[in-house]
């Protein structure tokens, strides 16, 4: 907005325009980025598919395949859809949060700055153990159960359009998920939790990060204890930033 106001001396439609120019904002760089995506989707493809790349290479049993003429079409429309959307999430984070906290005095533009840095960082740290660590030790653990040698050999073929929607969707809910330290910050900063609360709930905490482990990865409980861990340090780090950000309060 070209008038920088504090955020309780704008009008309710003052946040109104405020939120449309932010989802227009939004939208505008999702379908730049997408289109962009589109020209180098080639690349993107073989980014994606080095895990499963990597399988096939120690078992020549497992396959790529697509399921119809239709596929090679749909997978680069969604990968397209998918690469816009991945790259854009930095940008609607930080337009998230500029809603969220709009407007500020210079003495707070510091603690902005900083929350939407960490915010970027803790969704690519999210992204990159998706795509190093959680995916590649999956497939590798549940290829093993493919019967490969004599006559029990039996064919595995991957399907490329579901195999890279969920490797998207996957990294993205992640990457989500990694934003537990900035969500709990900006519940603190409404008065709505405090570190004790936090800490007596440690218990839930600790059965819901194995049920979020458990929808969002590939099925297999090595995996999901993997995810399970950092989502818990992650939480006691929230703690630990609420813990601060009350006493400076």
């Amino acid at each position: 907005m070209t008038k920088k106001k504090l955020s309780n001396q704008m009008t309710f439609w003052e946040h109104i325009d405020e939120l449309r120019y932010r989802i227009i904002a939004c939208l505008l760089v999702f379908f730049v980025l997408t289109l962009v995506s589109y020209f180098f989707i080639d690349d993107i493809l073989l980014f994606i598919r080095q895990p499963i790349i990597k399988v096939i290479n120690n078992n020549s049993n497992i396959q790529e395949a697509f399921k119809g003429i239709m596929a090679p079409f749909f997978l680069s429309i969604s990968t397209s859809l998918y690469s816009g959307f991945f790259l854009s999430l930095p940008f609607i984070i930080y337009s998230i949060l500029r809603f969220i906290f709009p407007a500020m005095r210079k003495k707070n533009f510091f603690f902005l700055s900083l929350t939407i840095f960490f915010s970027i960082l803790l969704f690519i740290v999210g992204v990159f153990l998706s795509y190093e660590v959680l995916f590649p030790f999956s497939m590798l653990f549940l290829s093993t159960f493919v019967p490969s040698g004599g006559e029990q050999e039996i064919p595995l073929f991957i399907f490329v359009n579901e195999y890279v929607s969920l490797i998207f969707s996957v990294m993205i809910l992640v990457g989500l998920v990694f934003q537990l330290p900035i969500i709990a910050l900006f519940l603190a900063k409404l008065k709505l939790i405090n570190s004790k609360t936090l800490s007596g709930k440690r218990k839930y905490a600790i059965l819901s990060s194995f049920i979020l482990s458990a929808i969002i990865t590939p099925p297999d409980v090595i995996s999901q204890i993997i995810l399970s861990i950092p989502i818990l340090i992650l939480y006691e780090i929230s703690i630990l930033i609420v813990k601060i950000f009350n006493n400076n309060e």
